[in-house]
């Protein structure tokens, strides 16, 4: 799933794509119930076809805090796809 990751090196946040059976919104409303804010990408679309991709901000997390969501953000798309 990781490897799929889209990002510059000099970036604070990272693009995950999601498979075609995967809802990004419903993928952030889990995990903002988890306390875990991560963006659609909706508001960043500048055409009409929105794909279905997650957003996840790096630099404003503090690092002792920032594996434990990414496992939850890894733990949430996985149940997603299998839904």
């Amino acid at each position: 799933m990781w490897a799929s990751v889209v990002s510059h090196p000099d970036s604070y946040f990272v693009w995950l794509p999601l498979g075609e059976e995967s809802r990004a919104d419903r993928l952030a409303n889990a995990l903002m119930e988890r306390r875990i804010s991560v963006s659609t990408a909706e508001p960043f679309c500048v055409s009409t076809t929105i794909p279905q991709a997650l957003r996840i901000a790096l630099g404003s997390v503090p690092f002792d805090s920032l594996r434990p969501a990414l496992l939850s953000v890894r733990d949430a798309v996985e149940y997603e796809q299998y839904r």
